[in-house]
């Protein structure tokens, strides 16, 4: 028992399958900056272009294209919910846990 090393319920389920766990299940410091930071350039790439879109195609398409484009980062978003549900959380020794 003393040399028996703890899994987690994916790493089990994954031997159960038959496959051998690759991938390290962590988030850094750095890794969740990457994150945050190619998403929150999205919208520094998106302000320039409201001058020509209003100019050239109007505002009704202009609408209509956030509406088409909102409704599948919807689909991004499920996914990197899902993504990040098999990242483990601990409260007590997380500075990054805000709630």
């Amino acid at each position: 028992m003393a040399g028996e090393v703890a899994i987690d319920s994916g790493e089990k389920r994954l031997n159960e399958l038959g496959y051998k766990q690759e991938l390290r299940r962590e988030m850094t410091l750095f890794k969740t900056l990457a994150i945050s930071f190619s998403t929150m350039t999205l919208f520094t790439g998106i302000t320039p272009l409201y001058g020509s879109s209003l100019r050239y195609t109007g505002p009704a398409s202009l609408v209509w294209g956030w509406v088409v484009v909102s409704f599948f980062t919807w689909f991004v978003g499920f996914a990197m919910a899902e993504i990040c549900s098999s990242f483990p959380v601990y409260f007590s020794n997380n500075p990054l846990v805000c709630f």
